[in-house]
């Protein structure tokens, strides 16, 4: 573990992915002439316009559509850029989930279009992969059960139909897999002394091996993209290391068949970049709950209105 000084510690900023609704955060930004311009470049200006941030129903929000994904990005990138412009200067940066595509643009390994454009061909290609299975997936977060407790549900529900995809904390995972047996696997954590489970609003296995087979497409993709050498220090969630320009499109492929481990990103940041405060990009509260699972002394700030 490295010691730092007080005067030593570093700044991160912190992407959420989906599962959260950005309809929240939409207070924040919308008068933002950055936010409406980035609209513009990823044609959800009227998808945008016809959302009410008042609405008590976030259901539609919380699905995991094109437009929707579309939406974090641009709402995650157009915070990352007022931050700076407040002053706020990160070294270290995390994305959670699909946030990877925002947080590698906040890293400088590429334009807000390049990222963008990542962004759609991943939802493209596991879409159409998804569907071409004929299977139906999902995702779903289980609380309360330590990692042992959950390999052995996962053994005893489903065999291969599920995987871990995100490890959040010691108690906090996200599995994904085939949808009839994530029901079953939600029953029968509750019934093992789960705190509680969550369905994610996806229709697919992200951060698994279900969705290997789009690799292949992926990569030469991505691959075909300019990456520019990183600006500041962007923490892969496969390891907890940092990305580098050679291994940048490899990592973005392997991030959406591969299972992530935030907290090893999170321990990582604090143990060895020497991290205590981070900003979050997305809805006030996003991220913070997420951090207090791996380290409670860790401080995150939210985003606050730009108007203030």
């Amino acid at each position: 573990m490295t010691d730092l000084t007080a005067q030593n510690r570093r700044v991160c900023i912190l992407v959420p992915g989906i599962g959260t609704s950005y309809l929240k955060a939409l207070p924040l930004v919308s008068k933002s002439p950055l936010f409406r311009a980035n609209c513009d470049k990823a044609c959800i200006t009227t998808f945008v316009e016809q959302m009410d941030p008042g609405s008590e129903d976030h259901g539609p929000a919380l699905t995991d559509t094109l437009d929707n994904q579309r939406l974090s990005y641009v709402i995650n990138c157009t915070m990352c850029d007022l931050y700076a412009a407040r002053g706020i200067a990160a070294e270290v940066v995390i994305g959670y989930s699909m946030g990877i595509y925002a947080a590698l643009y906040e890293g400088g390994f590429y334009t807000f279009e390049t990222g963008l454009s990542i962004l759609e061909k991943a939802h493209t290609l596991a879409s159409e992969w998804c569907l071409k299975s004929g299977k139906t997936y999902g995702m779903t977060l289980i609380l309360g059960l330590t990692h042992p407790e959950i390999q052995d549900l996962l053994l005893t529900t489903a065999g291969n139909r599920l995987e871990i995809a995100m490890h959040n904390g010691k108690r906090n995972f996200v599995i994904a897999g085939e949808r009839t047996a994530l029901e079953s696997c939600m029953e029968k954590a509750l019934r093992l002394g789960a705190l509680g489970t969550r369905p994610i609003q996806t229709a697919h296995p992200y951060h698994s091996s279900h969705l290997e087979p789009i690799a292949g497409d992926f990569i030469a993709f991505v691959k075909g993209l300019n990456m520019a050498p990183p600006k500041r220090t962007v923490l892969s969630l496969i390891d907890g290391r940092p990305i580098g320009q050679k291994q940048a499109a490899e990592v973005v492929v392997r991030s959406i068949h591969t299972p992530l481990h935030f907290d090893w990103a999170i321990q990582n940041a604090v143990r060895i970049h020497g991290v205590s405060t981070c900003h979050e990009t997305g809805p006030p509260k996003s991220m913070a709950r997420l951090t207090h699972y791996i380290d409670r002394k860790l401080i995150v700030h939210s985003f606050e209105k730009e108007e203030r």
